[in-house]
């Protein structure tokens, strides 16, 4: 089992087993032993309070007193190409807990991807985690994620009265043979679990240096309550972000239909 301790204080342990509980989905996953690295600097940045400028998709809110407990999401990694002549870009893609209600503790895990424009072509993709503003947390192994891989995400917000702040993170390469990172993280704060989050983004607080990526998909978009009860949360029509450039244009707009939330590159 690999460990490590952030410079936040967070605690993240790897694992090679799902606990016995968890959902059946899990039970096909390959579990491999990742290295886990500190990045030195935060993926993704607060939503900017116009339009979610620097965001693009959709978000889930759970009903009155309720808590989101669990939140899905697959996608396949494009195959970006960069806007800026020579210069590689970086795109963001993730599922997240409490992103858009709470900038104090937001979770997300998802792939940082690179794009080049001299091949036209997606490289160096990494598995990330990120809980709150700190630094994230890249999952490097002997398995590496390309364009075309089909990922599964997910993220389990245990609610566990001995150990509020904790959360259970997977990823799974379906495309890789079913290799997967099961990941134990414990937090200064208990997770409010005030929404669930399916989004596309940039890697700072603009879109300056957003690739042309086409579409991203996330299949099996869906959230669930903590209670007993499980119940489903989805997206509300007003739930919908779109991201715009810095001369106010939209450049990657999001939209929500049937257990599917697709991000769309509409720039240059």
């Amino acid at each position: 089992m690999n460990e490590i301790k952030l410079s936040s204080g967070q605690l993240i342990r790897s694992h090679l087993s799902k606990p016995d509980d968890f959902e059946t989905r899990l039970a096909d996953v390959n579990y491999i032993e990742p290295d886990i690295v500190e990045l030195p600097t935060a993926l993704i940045s607060a939503p900017n309070a116009v339009g979610g400028r620097n965001w693009s998709g959709a978000f889930a809110t759970p009903p009155t007193g309720e808590q989101v407990g669990i939140v899905f999401g697959d996608l396949v990694v494009p195959n970006a190409q960069s806007t800026i002549r020579l210069f590689p870009q970086v795109l963001t893609m993730w599922i997240g807990l409490d992103g858009m209600v709470d900038q104090a503790t937001p979770f997300y895990l998802g792939v940082v991807a690179h794009a080049q424009n001299l091949f036209g072509s997606t490289y160096n993709c990494i598995p990330f985690l990120q809980w709150g503003s700190f630094s994230s947390v890249g999952i490097v192994s002997a398995v590496p994620v390309r364009a075309g891989d089909y990922l599964r995400l997910e993220i389990h917000n245990l609610k566990d009265p001995n150990d509020p702040n904790r959360i259970y993170a997977v990823i799974t390469n379906v495309t890789a043979n079913n290799a997967g990172y099961a990941l134990d993280i414990q937090g200064a704060q208990p997770p409010v679990g005030g929404s669930a989050d399916w989004m596309v983004g940039s890697a700072t607080a603009t879109v300056s240096g957003i690739p042309r990526y086409g579409i991203v998909s996330f299949s099996s978009a869906s959230s669930y309550s903590a209670d007993s009860a499980g119940a489903l949360i989805e997206p509300d029509p007003g739930n919908i972000l779109t991201m715009y450039d810095s001369q106010g244009k939209p450049i990657s707009v999001g939209q929500y239909a049937n257990g599917v939330v697709e991000c769309t590159y509409t720039g240059p």
